[in-house]
């Protein structure tokens, strides 16, 4: 039977050669997709892997990651009294829409950080001072953010531009930064 079986296989090279074609491209598709499905799960999870804390509280109501739902600051003094734990700080991770001054509007991710501790920094600065933040409406920008932005001639340290999360309240970029969220997918 295996004799038939290879007779049938090898003795048409045309039959083969589309055999082997299909196999390929079969093979092809599965480690694409397979890339695609690991580079999606990078991107969402990278949030939360590029602020490197060991733990997370988040409410017991959440589902993924990117939503957004606050915790009572009773529950962060419930989570400080647990033995063995050394600090926990809050972290404010939000979706907002910003105006440039040249009238566009682009979604950022706004997240905010403890002030006195400054846990959850981006580890690279490109460019300004971090501490710089810590200013009345200072924002840090990553740089793929900077990208989607218009790019580094628009959006430089120093650029003001409007978020829209209420009347004429204004950022000012105090810094560039580099894999600050979603894999290089967002603000701060």
């Amino acid at each position: 039977m295996n004799y038939v079986a290879l007779k049938m296989l090898f003795g048409d090279r045309a039959k083969y050669l589309m055999l082997l074609c299909g196999l390929t491209f079969a093979v092809m598709l599965i480690v694409q997709q397979g890339s695609i499905f690991w580079g999606l799960m990078i991107w969402s999870q990278s949030s939360i892997s590029n602020l490197n804390v060991p733990i997370w509280v988040t409410d017991p109501g959440i589902a993924q990651v990117d939503e957004v739902k606050p915790i009572a600051d009773t529950a962060v003094d419930r989570v400080r009294s647990v033995p063995g734990v050394e600090w926990a700080v809050p972290l404010y991770k939000g979706l907002l829409r910003a105006r440039l001054s040249n009238g566009e509007y682009h979604q950022i991710i706004l997240a905010g950080l403890e002030s006195s501790s400054l846990i959850g920094r981006p580890a690279e600065v490109l460019e300004g001072r971090f501490e710089d933040i810590l200013q009345p409406d200072a924002v840090a920008l990553d740089q793929w953010a900077v990208e989607r932005m218009g790019g580094p001639t628009v959006m430089k340290v120093g650029t003001i531009f409007e978020l829209l999360m209420r009347p004429s309240k204004c950022a000012r970029i105090a810094s560039l930064t580099s894999g600050i969220s979603s894999g290089k997918s967002g603000d701060y």
